[in-house]
């Protein structure tokens, strides 16, 4: 008899209109979100982690999965990382050329 590991079930890929839900919610609340204040105050670490639930919330009420705030914040770094990639390409691409 074999015996099969548990397996997590995979989440549900993100739409776009979660995505697009997620980067208005991040422009509106940029500074509750990645203000700075004394790093590591536990004030400000609970308004960061209120208002990434507040954006799970938004996101739900989009029409979008029901994710936790870590799930949302951590797809928002990776949105953020690949644009990063992708405008620095870019910008290498077009610097590359011989434009005299």
């Amino acid at each position: 008899m074999h015996i099969i590991p548990f397996q997590v079930p995979r989440e549900p890929n993100w739409a776009l209109h979660e995505i697009e839900a997620l980067s208005h919610y991040i422009k509106e609340n940029r500074v509750k979100l990645f203000g700075s204040g004394a790093k590591g105050i536990q004030s400000i670490e609970c308004v960061k982690k209120e208002s990434w639930e507040e954006c799970a919330e938004v996101i739900r009420a989009a029409g979008g999965e029901a994710r936790t705030w870590k799930k949302v914040r951590q797809k928002w770094r990776n949105v953020s990382s690949e644009a990063k990639k992708y405008y620095a390409k870019r910008i290498a691409r077009n610097e590359t050329g011989n434009h005299s």
